[in-house]
């Protein structure tokens, strides 16, 4: 599998006092708020991003920035490991059996049909990150 983040630190000051690996995304956004860009995490999947990338690069941290694509251009910064169970929650996704509903909608008609023997976890139910984002992130 191959992953490639924007931006791995393995040293400096973001890299903090656990020694392991800090990873940042860089993202463009249609947002007009810091709201709506978090918001966004759920509609892209920025969660499953982070439990897979994290995991497969031993990351204690996964950090988000959005840029937006129009004026003001605003610039945005989410911390996905600092929301309790939200990198638990993408990881459902790619572990079969563990998720509940309608749970993962893409990644069950792409890569697991194709690379995996095992049975593809279920879809993702529409909002159910929504209300633990933004409570952890409330402006």
């Amino acid at each position: 599998m191959k992953v490639r983040p924007d931006l791995m630190i393995t040293r400096g000051p973001l890299w903090g006092k656990t020694g392991r690996v800090v990873l940042v995304d860089f993202k463009t956004t249609s947002a007009q708020d810091y709201a709506h860009f978090v918001a966004t995490i759920e509609q892209y999947d920025y969660d499953r991003q982070a439990a897979l990338y994290s995991d497969l690069l031993s990351a204690a941290r996964f950090i988000i920035i959005g840029v937006q694509k129009k004026s003001p251009f605003e610039v945005w910064q989410f911390e996905l490991t600092l929301v309790q169970g939200l990198i638990k929650q993408g990881a459902k996704c790619i572990v079969p059996g563990e998720g509940k509903g309608d749970f993962c909608r893409s990644f069950q008609a792409t890569l697991w049909e194709k690379y995996h023997t095992a049975a593809p976890p279920q879809r993702r139910q529409p909002g159910a990150l929504s209300s633990k984002v933004q409570k952890a992130y409330k402006r």
